[in-house]
């Protein structure tokens, strides 16, 4: 997308070898990194989960499989430059973003309500941001499922196992809100 571009621009002219950045102490150079590159993923994950009404219009309505491959080949690009720093974990700022992302376009929704490997294969990813995305997923137009049968590979979640999901996801929260289990 032409805005993970100008983002990408941006920070290699911000932390570019002729950076002033690059003249800091190692401790301060690393944590003006970890502070940038976590607010980029904040602000990303934000836009993807924040109600659209609440945020003024500055979050996504609806969405689906292909904006949200489309928001997966954008994390990658993040992760390659964060990967170019060469400073330890720096990639680990976008987890949370990454592992929901993830989520959806690999459509481990029902892998998700099983505890155990939502544990093993998606510990950052909160329940709440998973049921926000769920009520704004939809599935592809007439058009769009031309293009996606171009993309045999592409897995598209069924209204059926949104709705389940959701159920399900609700309960859970409701019955951690009940017990006073975050």
């Amino acid at each position: 997308n032409d805005y993970m571009l100008d983002m990408i621009s941006y920070l290699e002219f911000t932390f570019g070898s002729t950076s002033c950045i690059n003249l800091l102490p190692k401790p301060q150079n690393q944590a003006i990194h970890f502070t940038s590159f976590a607010k980029i993923s904040e602000f990303l994950l934000d836009f993807l989960v924040c109600d659209f009404k609440e945020a003024k219009g500055s979050s996504v309505r609806e969405l689906n499989v292909l904006a949200l491959q489309r928001l997966r080949v954008d994390i990658d690009a993040l992760l390659s430059f964060a990967a170019v720093r060469e400073i330890p974990d720096l990639k680990e700022c976008f987890n949370q973003l990454s592992q929901t992302v993830k989520l959806f376009v690999e459509a481990d929704v029902e892998e998700y309500l099983d505890r155990r490997k939502r544990n093993i294969m998606y510990p950052a990813v909160e329940t709440k941001h998973v049921i926000s995305i769920l009520k704004k997923y939809q599935e592809l137009g007439v058009a769009s499922r031309l293009f996606s049968s171009k993309h045999r590979n592409l897995k598209i979640l069924k209204k059926k196992t949104i709705a389940f999901a959701l159920k399900e996801l609700k309960k859970e929260l409701l019955s951690h809100a009940t017990n006073g289990v975050k």
